[in-house]
């Protein structure tokens, strides 16, 4: 059992249960008189919430994630040919397949026992999102190995320094038996000018590469605005669950000052009550004295 599949098996574990997991990992490869592989097994880092729920998806929906993948595949080669209605089209399959997706993670936690918080269920379209966007980034997220949260930020490529758990063993099969790609930062190779290009060229190129930039541009503001528009969403359904719970409050609160003050008329009744039959007793004592 070398260290790539002893990775494939852990970051399939709930990061809760991770470190036993791993320390048995550890214990087992020192009873097989592996010391070295037990020391590199040892260094292998617990996973956050959201790079378990990513690696979930690659070993439990693994046709699913691929769609969405391949998605990102048409996308970055329409951003390239200026396909600016498909590129539209492909940025709204986009936006319903990662939260489809995401739906899904949040099923296998809650059928696996775990539930899961709006931070990580976040970070997990994030994730996707950066995927989409970026080819080292999707590479990475195939591995099923992930340990932290990836991030699309400006037109920078995604930061994927650190992200996977044992990145040099890739390119085997995975934990879901599919090949996998070796975890390289692959960009697309710019496209090949003239040798001698004219003015007119010159000038035709540049405004093609603006218009690149601004369906880029575009793309992201999209994915922007998708994500505000459910946070927002999300901020309403709050607020009305808030004010129905104000609203409730109040007709309590209006309840018990109505309970209270009839309990008052009652205990004013009483005592009237009282102090005439008080009154009567003394009356009648006195009647017996004489």
């Amino acid at each position: 059992m070398g260290l790539a599949e002893i990775a494939d098996r852990l970051y399939g574990v709930h990061p809760g249960e991770f470190t036993h997991s791993r320390d048995d990992e550890v214990r087992a490869a020192k009873a097989a008189g592996d010391s070295a592989l037990a020391a590199r097994v040892k260094l292998l880092r617990r996973p956050s919430t959201s790079a378990w729920l990513v690696n979930t998806l690659v070993r439990q929906a693994p046709d699913q994630l691929d769609e969405l993948l391949q998605l990102g595949e048409e996308l970055r080669a329409a951003q390239l040919n200026f396909g600016g209605p498909q590129l539209r089209r492909l940025v709204e399959r986009r936006r319903s397949a990662i939260s489809e997706l995401t739906v899904t993670a949040v099923r296998l936690s809650v059928a696996a026992g775990h539930q899961v918080g709006d931070p990580a269920i976040r970070e997990v379209a994030a994730t996707l999102d950066a995927a989409v966007i970026d080819e080292a980034a999707a590479e990475a997220v195939r591995s099923g190995r992930l340990l932290r949260r990836l991030d699309a930020a400006g037109f920078d490529a995604v930061d994927v320094e650190g992200a996977v758990a044992v990145p040099d063993a890739d390119g085997g099969a995975g934990s879901n038996g599919r090949a996998r790609p070796a975890l390289r930062a692959v960009r697309t190779p710019p496209r090949e000018l003239p040798a001698r290009p004219s003015a007119q060229q010159q000038a035709a190129d540049a405004a093609r590469e603006r218009a690149a930039v601004a369906e880029r541009a575009l793309v992201r503001a999209e994915a922007a605005l998708g994500s505000a528009a459910e946070a927002f969403e999300r901020a309403c359904r709050h607020v009305e669950h808030i004010e129905q719970e104000l609203a409730d409050a109040r007709k309590a609160l209006a309840d018990s000052r109505h309970a209270a003050a009839s309990a008052r008329q009652d205990r004013d009744a009483a005592k009237r009550a009282r102090d005439s039959a008080q009154a009567v007793l003394t009356r009648a004592d006195a009647a017996l004295g004489s």
